[in-house]
């Protein structure tokens, strides 16, 4: 259109108003700033620009990204004498349909003063009408809840002095490609911004008066705007309703969302992701329905496609989908977790969309998914360990993982640490015998070395209950060896010895030579924990017996260096070195790096407890080189413990600091008690005694 037809369809002068009443603006000082500077027409837009500004919101349903919108408006509306643009394009709503771009193109005609019968019939003319009205002027345009990059283009004018603010649920990828816009995703609160809008609606009085409920329901809204809005506003609608009572109802987690969605509220938190599943494609729906299924908060692709029964490359894109769409986080490469309140809503739509049978069929899949995920991580970080035999189901066996080192596997199990603890459970509490009875075995030397008790003791518990309800001696067996490592720990030697005696009496009746020796050298660990040398070393040497009996050099070197420590704490140290030494050498030969770090450990002890400072260091040294190399922490943490000792008793200070500081992260990292006794002697490092010699086990 010409500029002279555009005079003569607008001849009058209109500044358009639309924008909504200012919101109550709580928290989101920090993102109006930043949103604020980008807005800054003046400063930020070079004279060649071509375009209006851009800037996208997305976040997730409820997390106020209209309120952040309509917010920033109001600010910056000064910027904007020619006016601002509003229009809700229902992109996410209760409605059946988006709001159609041409119907909107009309309407801003129309307000812009364009005549009715000179507005052009097609979109795209309508779209040219826009451009040329707005040419030259300073607007700003807010399009709030879109669908579609495609429901947005067409409403973006060309003047560089105008500016579009759109929200949408899911990142509108090609707005940056071809309009140069700014992404912004809007997180949920920070605790003190949820109890900021809290205090705001409930009032100070009583917030002041149950300030520890208050902070119960905040967390328990989890940094959602709205369903803190809404939690606040039953409270003051309801005098006699106390935070403490919303509290505790809140707590439960299968009536959360009934309280954070009252019956007359039609934005109320269920309403609102409702709108946001309904706009999936039905893979992505029921992946979403699915994965809150999954036992634990973070879960990876290959978890998520044992649940589908897909594969990798499809499960991923549905994954992408649902982040896209803010159902779900990606909290690292390939990494995703649900928030607690659309994970609730999540179950919620499985139990109601999902047959009971399908549930089922999907939750058994993804724990076999785990068996086998961690069968094969103890292959490869075990190599030399017998290895139980495992049937692989076809609906899985295309998602076993592939690991290129024993570091890769450790890595493996040291980020689904929690996951396997928690499907251990759950296949517990589903009598599924087949992983609740497999995945302690299968990770036996894993949890040894690991020792994550605070996160397995749990797990290894509800495990113990189905083998001995089901009767299966064998997995017994190994359960209770499991648990006899935690309590020796632990340092609870009665208990650990009970579960050591019960296994080795299970595995005589067995005739399980392999697991008596393992049962044999718990005992003798834990006798030598209680001082009894001698007695330990009876276990040992019939350990000894039972691996030279069947040839196994690896079972034999390990069971040696235990024998060796045996006569070093009862100080013949020739003997404990002979045994040692024979010891380091087999596993060097085997190249178990793990165990021998741990036999040169134990070579240390006995140079430190000669007094050969030096040689300690040495061996110390050499077991920290091995240690770092098997990415085991809990190993190299104790090496360096003992290396903290040693700098110490050659006269040096500063680097007896250095290793317990190294030392304090890894078993702060691992959750360990250590860290306590670690950080106490680094504090004593400060005292005028810090030159005493120290001795640690």
């Amino acid at each position: 259109m010409l500029a002279a037809e555009v005079h003569r369809a607008h001849p009058h002068n209109v500044k358009p108003a639309q924008l909504p009443p200012l919101p109550q603006m709580v928290g989101r000082a920090p993102l109006m700033r930043a949103l604020k500077d980008v807005l800054d027409l003046d400063r930020l837009i070079p004279t060649t620009a071509t375009t209006a500004q851009l800037i996208a919101l997305d976040g997730q349903a409820g997390v106020g990204k209209t309120t952040v919108a309509v917010g920033l408006a109001h600010l910056v509306k000064h910027r904007f004498p020619d006016g601002i643009l509003f229009v809700d394009l229902h992109g996410y709503a209760a409605g059946d349909r988006p709001v159609d771009t041409n119907d909107v193109l009309e309407d801003f005609l129309r307000v812009l003063g364009v005549r009715t019968s000179d507005i052009p019939t097609s979109m795209d003319r309508r779209a040219a009408m826009l451009r040329s009205v707005l040419d030259g002027s300073r607007l700003l345009l807010v399009l709030d809840n879109a669908a579609t990059v495609e429901q947005v283009r067409p409403l973006i004018p060309a003047a560089a002095g105008c500016a579009v603010v759109v929200t949408s649920r899911r990142r509108l990828s090609g707005l940056a490609v071809y309009h140069g816009a700014q992404y912004v995703t809007v997180e949920p609160f920070e605790d003190n911004e949820s109890l900021a809008l809290l205090r705001d609606v409930v009032g100070p009085d009583r917030m002041n008066a149950e300030p520890d409920a208050a902070e119960r329901i905040a967390a328990f809204c989890s940094g959602l705007p709205l369903a803190i809005r809404v939690a606040a506003e039953r409270v003051a609608s309801h005098r006699h309703l106390t935070l403490t009572a919303l509290a505790d109802e809140l707590a439960d987690i299968d009536r959360r969302l009934d309280a954070l969605s009252p019956h007359d509220a039609h934005g109320a938190v269920r309403a609102v992701f409702s709108w946001s599943v309904r706009a999936l494609e039905p893979e992505a729906a029921r992946l979403f329905r699915l994965l809150s299924m999954h036992p634990g908060r973070h879960f990876g692709i290959e978890a998520a496609a044992a649940l589908t029964g897909g594969g990798l490359a499809e499960t991923s894109r549905l994954l992408d989908v649902l982040c896209g769409g803010h159902l779900l986080e990606e909290d690292a490469l390939g990494r995703y977790r649900f928030h607690d309140l659309l994970r609730a809503y999540a179950s919620e739509r499985a139990a109601a969309d999902e047959p009971a049978a399908a549930v089922a069929e999907s939750v058994q899949r993804m724990l076999r998914w785990y068996l086998l995920a961690a069968h094969t991580a103890n292959q490869v970080t075990s190599p030399h360990r017998p290895q139980q035999k495992l049937v692989v189901h076809e609906d899985i066996g295309h998602l076993r993982p592939v690991f290129g080192s024993a570091c890769d596997a450790r890595q493996w199990s040291e980020v689904e640490l929690r996951n396997v603890a928690s499907a251990a459970r759950r296949a517990a509490e589903l009598d599924f015998h087949e992983v609740a009875l497999g995945l302690p075995v299968v990770l036996a030397d894993y949890l040894y070395w690991r020792k994550p008790w605070t996160v397995w003791m749990p797990a290894l518990s509800a495990c113990l209950a189905v083998a001995r309800e089901a009767g299966k001696q064998d997995a017994l067996a190994w359960i209770l060896n499991n648990l006899g490592n935690a309590h020796l720990d632990q340092r609870t030697l009665d208990d650990a010895s009970t579960c050591y005696a019960e296994a080795l009496e299970i595995r005589r009746r067995l005739d399980d030579l392999i697991g008596q020796l393992w049962s044999h050298i718990g005992l003798g660990r834990t006798l030598q924990a209680g001082g009894q040398h001698e007695a330990a070393a009876l276990h040992y040497l019939q350990a000894q017996g039972i691996s030279a009996e069947r040839d196994d050099r690896w079972a034999w070197a390990i069971t040696t260096s235990y024998l060796g420590d045996t006569y070093r704490a009862r100080g013949q140290y020739d003997n404990a070195l002979h045994e040692l030494e024979q010891g380091v050498a087999v596993l060097q030969d085997l190249g178990d790096q793990l165990a021998e770090s741990c036999a040169l450990d134990k070579i240390a002890d006995v140079h430190r407890d000669r007094g050969d400072w030096q040689a300690a260091l040495e061996y110390l040294n050499r077991a920290l080189t091995f240690s770092a190399n098997t990415a085991d922490l809990w190993s190299r943490a104790t090496v360096l413990r003992k290396l903290g000792f040693v700098h110490l008793e050659l006269g040096d200070p500063a680097s007896a600091r250095s290793a317990w500081e190294e030392a304090l992260v890894h078993f702060e990292e691992l959750g360990d008690r250590r860290a306590l006794d670690i950080q106490a002697e680094i504090d004593a490092l400060g005292r005028p005694d810090a030159s005493t010699p120290r001795r640690t086990g």
